[in-house]
């Protein structure tokens, strides 16, 4: 790594990586990639499949939970309809 003084502020430091912390970077990355790529090349026991079915549906969960409260504060949420139920 290498540290020198930001050129607008005294107070800041700019931090990067030199060619060799890169290389010992990109090295890691890629035993690691390769680590994850033999572990999901395994076929996954039961417990894992499921694991995993369940995981692929948390991205949707926080668009799923704003829907829930727009048609919450609209009196959709608590068998209203949203129309005049005021």
């Amino acid at each position: 790594m290498s540290r020198n003084r930001a050129a607008g502020d005294g107070r800041s430091q700019v931090v990067a990586l030199t060619e060799r912390g890169f290389a010992a970077t990109a090295r890691d990355v890629n035993h690691m990639d390769a680590w994850l790529r033999a572990r999901v090349d395994a076929e996954p026991n039961a417990t894992e499949r499921e694991v995993l079915r369940l995981a692929a549906t948390l991205p949707d969960r926080p668009a799923a939970d704003e829907d829930a409260e727009e048609d919450e504060g609209e009196g959709k949420g608590k068998g209203g309809t949203g129309e005049g139920d005021g």
